[in-house]
């Protein structure tokens, strides 16, 4: 069996490619068919987690590439990997559809 890494897999991410942001495991997560591709930070599943029944599409509008050194120092050490992409997303969602 082939195995893709994640960073392979945000690698074949284009502009314009579409994924999926669903609840899983207590964290939101966007999904490119069943790969999880990228966990959204306690403050954006805040936001998302009660409105993710409301999406309608999620749009790759760009990858965004960082580095190592782009974060702080206590963050570095736990970094697995020198570089990684992550998308840029548009989430289009019908917000009467929220109680």
């Amino acid at each position: 069996m082939y195995f893709i890494t994640i960073h392979q897999h945000l690698a074949r991410l284009n502009t314009g490619s579409r994924l999926s942001m669903e609840n899983n495991n207590g964290k939101v997560v966007l999904k490119d068919q069943d790969r999880v591709v990228a966990v959204l930070s306690k403050q954006g599943a805040q936001f998302w987690s009660a409105k993710i029944n409301a999406i309608e599409s999620v749009t790759v509008l760009a990858m965004i590439r960082r580095y190592r050194e782009d974060s702080e120092e206590g963050y570095q050490a736990r970094c697995k990997v020198g570089q990684w992409e992550l998308p840029l997303v548009e989430v289009v969602f019908d917000d009467t559809s929220i109680g």
